[in-house]
């Protein structure tokens, strides 16, 4: 086998060690702050979600609730409101929009 290869620096020993304790440092401050930065972009994520969960559950009480009569304009704004929530994140693909529109709409007007 190839003997290793040993490296020589013309540095003393507690330079190198001080040199190699700051990378790590500076390395590990970095892992940290990306660390933080993936939890602060997951708690937006999910706090977005939570309100248009919450939107959507408004929005879809009054169609079980029996003993309330629902408006034509409340049932429109319904409609509205959950049609908004289609092709969320398609919109770079026409096709797939029109798709989940499709879905959607067969969905809610049943055949």
């Amino acid at each position: 086998p190839p003997e290793p290869f040993v490296f020589f620096s013309p540095r003393p020993v507690t330079e190198l060690d001080a040199a190699a304790t700051t990378l790590q440092k500076v390395y590990k401050s970095y892992r940290t702050r990306r660390n933080l930065a993936d939890c602060a972009v997951l708690v937006e994520e999910l706090w977005w979600k939570t309100l248009d969960a919450a939107a959507l559950k408004l929005s879809s009480v009054s169609f079980f609730e029996e003993e309330k009569h629902e408006t034509a304009v409340s049932k429109w704004a319904r409609a509205r409101k959950r049609a908004a929530k289609v092709g969320k994140g398609l919109s770079k693909d026409e096709k797939a929009q029109k798709l989940a529109l499709q879905h959607w709409l067969e969905a809610i007007v049943p055949r």
